[in-house]
């Protein structure tokens, strides 16, 4: 019974052990999965449903960032994706080009630079958007990223628009 009991405490710390051990994924990669997922800007304010009060949309549309990349974005991180309109950019490709879901997110040629305050990383991304349609188009996109070293959460992002394949399809949007 002494050799049961132990071997199965034994088993329980291996087991746990093992558990403990998984490939913890980085603020980035999910930051970027995040950012890439239609279902992200399902929860984010629309102007129309302000109309009655126009003013309280500006309030509702940064909040509801904030919540949506609550854990990913510092509020340097969320000013950097707003400003520049990086997010309203996959929010608006999402709506215009009728995407419904995401696939095959690849983050590779991961760069890390380790400075006094922060963890510059930058990294290339390949994925594919569905469309309600059944089209599939194939995206890449190039990212760089400011790690806050105190709480590993974003402080500035920043998107290679020269090369991204989301500001390519923005700039065939027909408003």
């Amino acid at each position: 019974m002494k050799k049961l009991v132990s071997l199965f405490l034994s088993l329980c710390l291996v087991f746990s052990f093992m558990m403990g051990c998984g490939k913890k994924e980085n603020v980035y990669e999910g930051f970027i999965k995040k950012l890439v997922d239609p279902e992200t800007y399902k929860s984010i304010a629309k102007i129309e449903d302000y109309k009655e009060n126009p003013g309280a949309f500006d309030k509702a549309y940064g909040e509801s960032y904030e919540k949506a990349f609550e854990g990913y974005l510092n509020k340097e991180g969320i000013d950097s994706l707003m400003k520049p309109f990086i997010a309203s950019i996959f929010e608006e490709v999402m709506q215009y080009k009728d995407i419904n879901g995401v696939k095959d997110i690849k983050i590779s040629d991961v760069k890390k630079d380790d400075k006094s305050d922060y963890d510059y990383v930058s990294c290339n991304v390949t994925y594919v958007y569905t469309t309600n349609s059944g089209e599939t188009i194939d995206m890449k996109e190039s990212f760089a990223f400011h790690i806050n070293k105190k709480d590993k959460i974003i402080q500035n992002v920043w998107i290679d628009k020269d090369n991204s394949s989301i500001m390519k399809l923005a700039s065939t949007i027909k408003r």
